[in-house]
């Protein structure tokens, strides 16, 4: 036998068992389908058609009253459960029933509108009751205002220098000499010397005063000075 005839008679007992098969699993569906078409219509309370009815959910409660919602082969405890999809169901459904029951959803009833009786303004006023002066009671300090009202040290004043230290001894003696009519000061010059003011002129060095006397003062000043200084050590 040619290889060629081989072939083409494979090719057809395939196509006639795939078919044959076809067939088998197309019935053994068929069958499957009428079965549970039939154990659905023998479960069907009497009056229901399927083919002329279609159920929308079924209400199932537990033992404390709560409900249990089956739609679309799904059981919803909460309405909030539901999609969007089911929840539009679920309202016309409800509509449905609340018009089948005869029951109407009453709207709010609009208050109607009160007319206030309009009083005559009389020709002068009435006074008007000024209210009273509220006494305010002075609240209790606070810790901040309390630490703010303790008085700051005050800063430390920084020592005098040596020079203004003699000054003040020399304003003592000139006061009680016989040149207290006069104006005399030391100061110390940005160079670390010593400038006299003397009746309004300046003076670098002890040496440039032209007055002895005013020259005798500032040295018992600065010797002065020097007693002190010992004292205190």
């Amino acid at each position: 036998m040619p290889q060629s005839v081989i072939y083409i008679l494979l090719v057809v007992v395939s196509i006639v068992v795939g078919y044959i098969g076809g067939v088998l699993i197309t019935f053994m569906y068929t069958e499957r389908e009428k079965r549970k078409q039939d154990r659905q219509v023998g479960s069907l309370p009497e009056g229901i058609d399927p083919e002329k009815h279609t159920a929308q959910l079924r209400i199932w409660s537990d033992e404390k009253d709560g409900l249990l919602v089956e739609l679309d082969n799904q059981i919803l405890t909460d309405a909030k459960q539901a999609n969007p999809g089911q929840r539009l169901k679920l309202e016309a459904v409800a509509g449905r029933l609340l018009q089948w029951l005869n029951l109407r959803v009453e709207q709010p009833r609009s208050m109607p509108a009160v007319e206030l009786p309009v009083q005559p303004v009389s020709g002068e006023p009435e006074p008007v009751a000024m209210p009273k002066a509220v006494k305010t009671v002075k609240a209790a300090p606070t810790l901040v205002d309390a630490i703010a009202s303790v008085t700051a040290p005050k800063p430390q004043v920084n020592p005098k220098s040596m020079v203004e230290q003699v000054d003040e001894i020399l304003q003592e003696l000139v006061s009680q000499s016989s040149q207290s009519h006069r104006s005399v000061k030391i100061t110390q010059d940005p160079h670390g010397g010593i400038m006299v003011l003397l009746d309004g002129g300046q003076f670098s060095g002890l040496d440039s005063v032209p007055d002895v006397e005013i020259t005798a003062l500032i040295r018992s000043a600065a010797a002065e000075w020097e007693r002190r200084s010992e004292r205190v050590k």
